[in-house]
């Protein structure tokens, strides 16, 4: 009971085996239910729609507070998982801070004071360290040459069917 939720901002709908068929599961709520139990959808065939774009498990400390409402009995598992917590009876201890180890102090790092003229350099010796591929529009590229003798210089113009060649 209560074994997963939704928590996606819209409704998701699984389609299970016959005789359920699907079953929409509105955003933020925790499935399945007692009602759904009684009908027939279990955890058991709910499991398959339990991924990152649908259903995930429901947090501990959340399905405990739902099952102790219902008046349902805790399993041992989810009353390990939350026992720490305050609210079902465990202490809070806070952590004492984290000693920093003292280290050499590094020195002082320039600032450095970014204007449109450096980076503009900055960005010119980028480009100019990049390869670049060679063009296909290059005069000394021989792949364009050949395809350049290849193509038609002759006009494109559409022909009449009739026979009779009108000027356009």
């Amino acid at each position: 009971m209560f074994e997963y939720h939704n928590p996606h901002p819209s409704a998701v709908e699984c389609c299970i085996r016959q005789p359920v068929g699907s079953v929409k599961i509105a955003a933020g709520q925790v499935v399945p239910t007692p009602e759904m139990e009684a009908v027939g959808i279990t955890a058991d065939v709910l499991s398959p729609f339990v991924l990152p774009s649908f259903l995930r498990p429901t947090p501990p400390p959340v399905r405990r507070r739902l099952l102790v409402a219902a008046g349902a009995a805790i399993p041992e598992d989810l009353v390990a998982a939350t026992a720490h917590l305050p609210e079902f009876g465990g202490k809070f201890e806070p952590q004492p801070p984290q000693a920093v180890a003292a280290g050499p102090v590094p020195a002082q790092v320039k600032t450095r004071r970014q204007s449109r003229h450096t980076f503009c350099n900055e960005l010119e010796t980028a480009l100019k360290t990049k390869k670049t591929a060679p063009s296909i529009q290059s005069n000394d590229n021989d792949l364009q040459r050949q395809a350049d003798a290849l193509c038609s210089s002759k006009s494109m113009k559409p022909v009449d069917p009739d026979g009779e060649v009108k000027p356009w």
